[in-house]
């Protein structure tokens, strides 16, 4: 689902938060501001509550069935609290025009979710690459004499696989299994 203008539709918060109940509010708020703070920093925990305060709700967890859409630049114009106005002016600048995805990881059934760019497809993939500090979105092409590359889509963030968290969770023989040489164009 597309954020377009920086709002952050109902579909999309169900995208972020539609598995793992006692994860999901944790999960909404980190992906909305890609878990950073305004000078690159990892989030401030009171960014959690300017989440609930915002859905309206002082309960830990998401309830779907109370979300609306979150339209960023319209809050930012109203009296709001000092943090949250923190939290939605990192979200708006992480979650413009961009798409929110779930998938599943290729080693185990977790589900994975997070935000991608919002020309990504289904189809694409969503790599951590060695070297780069986010996960990429790639997108498989077919050139001349059937050769096979992949083109650079751009970045994403997915839920716990930043900061080689990802990577981390992987054993040896997974690594080395999941471990791919490719042609970027």
């Amino acid at each position: 689902m597309r954020m377009a203008g920086g709002i952050i539709t109902t579909e999309c918060l169900d995208v972020l938060a539609n598995h793992s109940t006692s994860a999901q509010l944790d999960i909404l708020w980190r992906a909305l501001c890609a878990d950073r703070y305004s000078r690159g920093e990892r989030a401030p925990e009171v960014y959690q509550s300017a989440m609930i305060r915002l859905m309206g709700s002082s309960s830990s967890c998401y309830q779907d069935s109370r979300a609306s859409s979150i339209d960023i630049e319209e809050l930012l114009e109203t009296a709001l609290p000092e943090h949250v106005k923190s939290f939605l002016e990192v979200a708006r600048d992480v979650v413009w025009n961009r798409r929110t995805f779930q998938g599943n990881k290729n080693y185990n059934a977790q589900p994975i979710v997070g935000l991608i760019p919002r020309c990504a497809k289904a189809g694409d993939a969503v790599c951590i690459i060695y070297g780069c500090s986010v996960p990429v979105v790639l997108r498989e092409q077919r050139g001349e004499n059937d050769h096979h590359y992949w083109q650079l889509i751009g970045e994403a963030y997915v839920h716990g696989h930043m900061d080689g968290e990802g990577i981390s969770e992987m054993s040896p023989a997974m690594l080395e299994s999941a471990t791919v040489e490719f042609e970027i164009r």
